[in-house]
């Protein structure tokens, strides 16, 4: 997430879990599933992530938009194939409705396929007494049960000398949802983990993939105030200093703060159609072209607020098309000179 004005940005950890649970599943599942689970996945065959598939089969749920569900097809040293059923609830409150969503995402999933299939549920709030455990239902003597297996990442606490240790990129994950959960309001505290989490991701000698993908987790789940972050952004500047370039995502955290200057003027709707279509340019190459084409109708200045955000979010150019569309779609209401509908150019 964007660094943000105030003591205590709000905390939104779902997209980067999304992201890293993908690149990195085997260090997942080593560090969540149970050791003789992990030990009967055949990993020389690559785990298949079913997002679309997964999403039609519970395209009629209605449990609201802040979820990272995952549907994992692997393969079983026996040959067979087994399903691991991902939820992930890591916001700062309790969902009611988690276990009832793991269930029916559960038994939709099984209807579908009609195999093996774990569930598995990772908590990242800050409640220690909040512990789902099961969805239950009776009715005179009739049991539905259904029991994922269950991990709360404050329950980790305690191990960090563990995860220090341990070289995998996932360890400085878990680090920094830890750091993130014990620093919410101490900004300087989590100021300075921050600029030590990056220095010691830069001493790992992790591939440049890896190194952008845990910095991107890092800005975005230990986000600051905007004088906490200018002073982690001269640290990182600092070490990247010996670089041949720096790492992309400093480039993103640049273009985001430009753009969110310049849209904030008003008359400045050009610059916050630079500074997206400059953004887009680094994050997905090739990019920005098209998206001078497709943005230069676009007017509305809160139109281009929103999309900027969505420029820097997004994982994939293809999410960025279709927040545009669904932009483009939105009625807004005008005031002074930009009256009516936002204008988008189709080309």
């Amino acid at each position: 997430m964007p660094t943000v004005p105030g003591a205590n940005p709000p905390q939104e950890f779902d997209t980067p879990w999304k992201d890293v649970i993908e690149l990195w599943f085997q260090g997942f599942c080593r560090r969540f599933l149970l050791r003789a689970a992990y030990r009967s996945i055949d990993w020389s065959v690559t785990p298949v992530f079913l997002n679309q598939e997964l999403s039609e089969v519970v395209r009629d749920a209605t449990f609201g938009p802040h979820h990272v569900d995952k549907l994992v097809r692997v393969r079983l040293l026996s040959g067979e194939d087994a399903y691991v059923l991902i939820l992930v609830d890591v916001q700062m409150q309790r969902r009611a409705d988690l276990m009832d969503r793991g269930y029916r995402y559960w038994y939709r999933t099984y209807d579908r396929y009609g195999l093996r299939i774990m569930g598995l549920i990772i908590l990242g709030d800050p409640n220690p007494h909040w512990r789902p455990r099961e969805f239950r239902l009776e009715q005179w003597g009739s049991v539905v049960s259904y029991r994922p297996v269950v991990h709360k990442l404050l329950d980790y606490r305690g191990r960090e000398r563990l995860f220090r240790r341990w070289r995998h990129p996932f360890a400085l994950v878990l680090l920094a949802h830890l750091e993130s959960l014990a620093t919410r309001q101490e900004p300087q505290q989590r100021r300075a983990t921050k600029v030590a989490l990056v220095r010691r991701l830069y001493g790992r000698g992790y591939s440049r993939e890896e190194t952008q993908e845990v910095l991107r987790f890092l800005d975005w789940v230990l986000a600051l105030p905007e004088g906490e972050q200018q002073i982690v952004d001269q640290e990182v500047r600092q070490l990247e200093a010996a670089m041949a370039q720096p790492y992309v995502t400093t480039w993103e955290r640049r273009g985001f703060a430009r753009g969110r200057e310049e849209g904030q003027q008003e008359g400045q709707q050009e610059g916050s159609r630079n500074a997206i279509c400059e953004l887009l340019g680094v994050r997905f190459p090739g990019a920005e072209q098209q998206a001078r084409a497709r943005l230069g109708g676009v007017r509305d200045a809160g139109t281009l607020s929103l999309l900027l955000r969505s420029a820097y979010q997004v994982q994939a150019i293809e999410e960025f098309w279709a927040a545009l569309d669904q932009q483009q779609q939105a009625p807004r209401v005008g005031s002074g000179t930009d009256a009516g509908p936002a204008s988008v150019s189709s080309t």
